[in-house]
């Protein structure tokens, strides 16, 4: 007792501990202070880090169904926009699996059906079938919350009548039950349109009538709802629709391999499958003359039609040549020759159906390009292409709008040969169709060394369409009716309605000069191009083609 009160005058009298007396540690005051507040703040923080955690789940779950809204969007409207007919009748009317919530066809085709069609739902033509089927179907999934079923809204697409095979798209997950889906009719009175759906439960009907196709989603993952609206075109008609007859089975216009280039999923190469280049008399669909061809845009509710015609001989009428005749793509690959055609080759723009080609040679079009008659006499031939009346139509053949013309070089163009490409459309001019972004736009597919800056892509000014004479030999140098062409670097416009590709060598490629026509004011217009090619050898090819 006695040190600890001398200890204590020490402190007082001092104002501090003496050496050898120092003391540390908590008192209880701090100790019970300290015990009492730090369950409070660890709970706090424990409730934040819980509540976080809890919902990034949710929050993953509401970005995921959003993102079906979207997809889901892209197509919906643009099906029932096109639909000539529909049902709610649950048999899927294209595929075999799943529940149909709804079914959709349009573009009539007289043919008569295979017998694999399906005798699915009253109200269809007795012959005939329509070309394109979607059905929207309820498939059940093992991947819904916590490992239990759920299920799948599918788009299924068959493009060539009901018993094609199917194309198939999940537009959205976790539905947990089938969503309801509601036909409205015409109003009866301001803001009221009544609920049509048990009309279309167990027949085709025709969209007459229709003013809007709802799915109502609620997806229970995320409780996250929402609704994909369409508005038939066929409602606003009077009367019965005209069905639209596809009058060649293999034209069309296709997609190439997904991936395959930057516009792979947008750019679609017309089919000139059955083109002769016999037919330049005029006609009720071809005005200025050229064969009529039509098809549809695969996977799509749309088609194409236009007229192509050609002029041959141009260079030498004393030669035997042939018309241009359609061909696969690729055109040529040999790369013994130091030059191949690009497009087609070399993982761009590749798997493309059909005869997408349009070629020039010297030959029978029913011997191969690399049989003796090809290559005998060494033979240079000019020929002209005239695409006129170019149109993308919607289901009922009304033109549709949002596209671009499409065209470039399906082949190689090497010394001494050229392409122009001039639009005949008031006001329309070209942009190049980048082969691999800004920093590549087409490559070294136009290479003349006689320019200062080694470019034989060039603005050509002289008669429309040229003449061999007019260009002149591209190893001399640049035409004299050419100009240099500026391209815009941020939009690739060139501001030009005739462009030309020349070369002075041959080469391998590095890209393909792809062409896009400016949308004019009025994109539902008829559009028209020339295409004049001189090749060499195994000639020139042009391809044509629609951005969506």
């Amino acid at each position: 007792m006695t040190l600890a009160r001398r200890t204590t005058r020490a402190r007082r009298a001092h104002g501090r501990i003496e050496p050898g007396h120092e003391e540390g540690g908590f008192t209880l005051i701090e100790l019970v202070v300290v015990v009492a507040i730090m369950p409070i703040i660890l709970g706090g923080i424990a409730a934040a880090l819980i509540s976080v955690l809890s919902l990034s789940g949710s929050v993953s779950s509401r970005v995921s169904d959003s993102n079906d809204a979207f997809i889901g969007s892209v197509n919906f409207n643009r099906d029932v926009q096109s639909a000539a007919m529909m049902t709610t009748s649950t048999y899927p009317a294209c595929g075999t699996s799943g529940t149909q919530l709804l079914g959709l066809e349009w573009g009539y085709n007289t043919s008569t059906p295979s017998s694999t069609t399906p005798t699915t739902i009253p109200g269809n033509p007795a012959s005939g079938f329509y070309q394109t089927v979607v059905s929207y179907t309820s498939t059940q999934a093992n991947d819904g919350p916590n490992g239990g079923a759920t299920w799948d809204l599918v788009r299924s697409v068959c493009s060539f009548g009901p018993a094609s095979a199917p194309s198939t798209t999940t537009v959205s997950h976790d539905l947990g039950t089938s969503p309801s889906v509601t036909i409205s009719g015409q109003a009866t009175a301001q803001n009221t349109f009544p609920d049509i759906t048990s009309e279309y439960a167990s027949t085709w009907k025709s969209t007459q009538g229709v003013t809007k196709v709802a799915f109502n989603i609620n997806e229970p993952g995320s409780r996250y709802a929402y609704a994909l609206t369409g508005l038939p075109g066929e409602s606003a008609s009077q009367g019965t629709f005209t069905p639209t007859v596809l009058p060649n089975t293999g034209n069309g216009c296709n997609f190439a391999t997904s991936g395959t280039g930057t516009y792979a999923n947008q750019l679609c190469f017309v089919d000139f499958t059955g083109y002769t280049g016999a037919s330049t008399a005029p006609t009720s669909k071809c005005p200025t003359g050229g064969q009529y061809m039509a098809g549809p845009v695969q996977n799509t509710p749309y088609s194409v039609s236009f007229c192509v015609a050609q002029a041959t001989n141009q260079y030498n009428p004393a030669q035997t040549t042939y018309p241009d005749a359609a061909w696969p793509i690729p055109t040529y690959y040999d790369q013994i020759y130091n030059s191949e055609a690009f497009l087609g080759n070399n993982g761009f723009y590749t798997g493309i159906s059909g005869n997408p080609a349009l070629y020039e040679h010297t030959c029978s079009p029913a011997a191969s390009p690399t049989s003796s008659p090809c290559l005998s006499g060494g033979q240079t031939t000019l020929s002209t292409v005239y695409i006129t009346d170019f149109q993308v139509l919607d289901a009922a053949g009304h033109p549709a709008t949002g596209w671009q013309l499409i065209t470039g070089d399906a082949e190689s163009t090497d010394t001494n040969e050229w392409m122009d490409f001039t639009s005949n459309t008031s006001g329309v001019t070209w942009s190049i169709l980048p082969n691999n972004g800004p920093s590549d736009l087409y490559g070294n597919s136009c290479y003349n060394d006689k320019n200062a800056n080694n470019s034989g892509l060039l603005q050509y000014t002289g008669a429309t369409p040229p003449t061999s004479a007019a260009i002149g030999t591209p190893s001399n140098g640049p035409p004299a009716q050419s100009a240099a062409l500026t391209i815009n670097p941020s939009t690739y416009a060139t501001g030009a309605s005739s462009v030309l590709c020349e070369s002075d060598q041959q080469l391998n490629k590095t890209g393909t000069l792809m062409l896009a026509a400016q949308e004019p004011l009025n994109s539902s217009a008829p559009q028209s191009i020339t295409v004049t090619m001189q090749g060499t050898g195994w000639a020139e090819a042009m391809f044509l083609g629609v951005r969506l």
